[in-house]
């Protein structure tokens, strides 16, 4: 309800006033605000800007009004009045009622052209508004919900193409307005997100009252939709409650206390990094006598158990896991064992599968398991474990006596992990600590660090800074009880 009484200081005419007492500034084209906080947005040096446009289209249109109401039509005389006397009924030469206001000759308009010919392209503001949509980039400058008769930025701009003077200063205001507020998810506006990353620069921290004072100077400099400093901080709240990483509390063997950031999470955002992702590697290489990355190492092609190894290959949504029975395009059968990379080219080390056929004793024929691993490669495959037992006869799917043992381990008890619907991929990590301890007294603080790097990443990518992941820190837990938390966390 807007406020009882009588308001000492009457607000200009570019304001309006809903029921609720809040206050829009036409000028602006802002949202709804408080009436108290009417005052400061005045003294804005975004509103100074608007209200100079607005004031210039009030006069133009006066302007226009006024031009309009002075014309004189020459061909009909005004109602009961008399240009020059009133000692005639005539206000007119007849000769002259056939000619318009700008004195043609209205008798030989039948010859006339007026066509300019059709446009070799549509007007501007059609085109845009044909156009523009298929960006994808516009969104309403309110919220529908607070204001239902609100028209989006994007459609006021367009109306204003579609006009015949163009105000190039208020379309120059309103395009900045829609870029610094489109597609900056989960951010609400690209401000925001510049003044969250001015306050995160890891080796340049800036205090509170610094980034009050570059916010303060935007506005002066008049930048528009400017938040406040409480909007910051909420903003960046949301943020951690959905975007953080997880820190766990853990008590060492010692009883020392600690807390240390959830390993898991810290290595996923390098998995949903579109720029980090496509460097991973996730398969073991044999390139030879060549040795550059981790994955190309022995350890990671022999040492490591098979169990600890991405154990599937995805091809699109059919996923191929290491001990089930798959099918080959050439129509053979095998049971992959390991998958590999060899020449660039992913490849899975299998073991061939026959049907053994015993005559007169149907129960013991069944597939049989040859001994001797050998290369296929990934775009050989057909058909996996659950295709094969959709399409199966189920008499036909059984292995011979000796071999049973392969099909207990069918499906493979891994897809419980992913629900069967998800990629499942092996990441290593390489845990270190740095000792930090000192100071700038003479007094002894001990600090331990303990960081992580993503194994699956290239050697010239773990060089960078960016990739040293900060685990936890303590300065009266060891080294090695920290290492401890981090076996809890993997086991």
């Amino acid at each position: 309800m807007p406020p009882k009484g009588k308001e000492k200081v009457k607000l200009p005419d570019y304001f309006e006033r809903r029921e609720d007492g809040d206050i829009r500034c036409l000028a602006c084209e802002s949202d709804w605000i408080k009436r108290s906080s009417v005052s400061k947005h005045q003294q804005s040096a975004g509103h100074v800007d608007s209200l100079r446009i607005y004031e210039n289209r009030r006069v133009e249109r006066a302007a226009s009004n006024l031009r309009q109401s002075n014309a004189v039509d020459l061909s009909h005389p005004p109602p009961n009045q008399s240009v020059f006397t009133q000692q005639t009924d005539t206000w007119v030469s007849n000769d002259l009622r056939h000619l318009d206001i700008n004195g043609l000759d209205t008798n030989n308009w039948d010859d006339v052209q007026f066509s300019a010919g059709v446009p070799d392209s549509p007007p501007l503001g059609s085109q845009l508004d044909s156009e523009l949509p298929a960006f994808d980039i516009f969104e309403p400058d309110s919220d529908p919900e607070d204001n239902e008769f609100a028209m989006p930025l994007p459609q006021r701009i367009i109306d204003s193409l579609n006009q015949s003077a163009i105000n190039l200063e208020l379309l120059q205001a309103q395009f900045h307005n829609l870029n610094s507020t489109s597609n900056w998810a989960p951010y609400e506006s690209k401000i925001m997100f510049l003044l969250d990353l001015l306050d995160n620069i890891p080796r340049l921290r800036l205090s509170t009252e610094h980034l009050k004072l570059i916010m303060w100077v935007m506005e002066e400099a008049g930048c528009h939709n400017i938040p406040t400093f409480n909007k910051l901080r909420s903003t960046q709240q949301q943020l951690r409650n959905i975007c953080s990483v997880q820190s766990h509390q853990y008590q060492s063997s010692k009883g020392n206390v600690f807390d240390m950031l959830d390993i898991p999470q810290l290595i996923g955002r390098d998995l949903s990094n579109p720029i980090v992702a496509p460097h991973l590697v996730f398969y073991p290489e044999d390139s030879g006598n060549t040795l550059a990355e981790s994955w190309q190492a022995d350890k990671w092609k022999d040492k490591i158990p098979l169990d600890q190894l991405t154990p599937m290959y995805a091809d699109g949504n059919k996923f191929y896991y290491v001990n089930e029975l798959a099918h080959l395009h050439n129509g053979s059968y095998v049971i992959p064992n390991r998958w590999i990379t060899r020449d660039g080219v992913l490849t899975a080390d299998c073991w061939p599968v026959i049907w053994w056929s015993v005559p007169d004793d149907e129960p013991n024929s069944g597939f049989c398991v040859q001994q001797g691993l050998i290369q296929v490669p990934s775009t050989a495959f057909a058909s996996n474990y659950y295709d094969l037992i959709e399409h199966m006869e189920p008499q036909s799917y059984r292995f011979a006596g000796p071999f049973t043992s392969y099909q207990r381990k069918m499906p493979n008890s891994l897809r419980q992990l992913t629900n069967n619907s998800e990629e499942l991929l092996s990441c290593f990590i390489k845990p270190w600590c740095d000792n930090v301890s000192g100071g700038h007294t003479k007094q002894y603080q001990p600090h331990n660090n303990i960081y992580v790097a993503h194994a699956n990443l290239p050697g010239n990518l773990l060089n960078q800074e960016y990739f040293v992941r900060f685990a936890s820190t303590s300065t009266h837990t060891s080294s090695l009880e920290q290492f401890e938390a981090i076996k809890q966390q993997l086991e």
